[in-house]
């Protein structure tokens, strides 16, 4: 009875003490890195890596208590402590603040598209007040069979998790792949976007689809509390991640816009959008002096541009 309950919660703790050392590694190199960036994203970064240490130090109290404290008291046995009940709180609001700043960007790629926002929106929210109301009920019932009764809701939190992360990511590939020209450098910018979007919403979704797997393999046990209590660390982790990857991309066009050169200049009918090797080259511009702009920014930023410029082009034909 002990190894499925608290060990499993031990080997958990483990692993969010590492993590948590990821965590903060990432943060430093963001720091100092990045001291000129936003200071949203500064404000965001520290708030959430308070959040995620307060959580540490809340669920390694609830696992000391229960293998210390309350050691060989077999009325604690089959019991989840308070502590580690109230990660799903923690968690809940780790998981939804990292995503906003998810939302921000995709709202800057799709040009502000409420139609597209809103719907993902709404299901990122699902699993945050799922997250506080199974956390309210496993704090007034801790007793672990009892969490079968809860199955219908755990299921819809770890599965609108997931998908959520799903439709970020996939979302964000759509808007981002369509900003591709025959510039080579803005070619390689949003190829690593991509792949730096993909990556991280894969890892964060992974771990929801994983405790899920593990509560209804097996809620009997600890093992999916266990794996849910990286979850938190992982989105803010994912998150530290896009930031710190921005002087990369920004380096690599560098690099691939020494060797490339414009060499056309076309519309895009219908849309009203401007594309083409001057959109391209100034992403890239952009992305060199600013290296703490995220590739949204740029990529709105030269559809702007290029637009006035397609402007001032059509005005002397129209005199003539």
């Amino acid at each position: 009875m002990i190894d499925p309950s608290y060990g499993a919660l031990l080997i958990g703790v483990a692993f969010a003490i590492f993590f948590q050392g990821v965590l903060t590694v990432q943060a430093f190199h963001y720091f100092s890195e990045y001291p000129d960036d936003r200071m949203r994203n500064k404000i965001l970064v520290s708030f959430l890596c308070m959040l995620d240490f307060v959580h540490l130090v809340v669920i390694f109290k609830g696992e000391y208590g229960a293998l210390v404290t309350d050691y060989a008291s077999r009325g604690v046995i089959g019991i989840e402590p308070m502590e580690i009940n109230l990660h799903f709180v923690f968690t809940g609001v780790s998981c939804l603040v990292t995503q906003l700043f998810y939302l921000e960007r995709l709202w800057i790629f799709s040009r502000r598209n409420i139609m597209v926002l809103l719907p993902i929106l709404v299901i990122a929210v699902v699993p945050l007040v799922l997250n506080f109301y199974l956390g309210a009920i496993c704090i007034k019932n801790t007793i672990l069979n009892e969490h079968w009764k809860t199955t219908t809701e755990t299921g819809v939190m770890f599965v609108t998790g997931a998908v959520s992360d799903a439709l970020i990511a996939l979302v964000t590939w759509y808007y981002l792949g369509r900003e591709k020209t025959i510039f080579q450098s803005t070619r390689n910018l949003v190829t690593r976007a991509i792949i730096m979007v993909l990556t991280t919403g894969a890892a964060t979704a992974l771990v929801a689809i994983a405790t899920m797997i593990s509560f209804f393999s097996n809620s009997a046990s600890f093992t999916y509390t266990a794996i849910h209590l990286q979850l938190g660390r992982t989105y803010t982790i994912a998150l530290l991640a896009n930031l710190n990857s921005r002087r990369i991309i920004r380096e690599t066009g560098s690099d691939d816009g020494c060797r490339t050169a414009p060499l056309q200049f076309a519309h895009t009918a219908g849309t009203g959008r401007v594309t083409g090797d001057f959109a391209a080259s100034r992403a890239v511009y952009v992305v060199q002096q600013e290296t703490t702009q995220d590739v949204g920014s740029v990529i709105l930023n030269d559809s702007a541009s290029t637009s006035a410029r397609g402007s001032m082009e059509e005005k002397p034909h129209a005199k003539v």
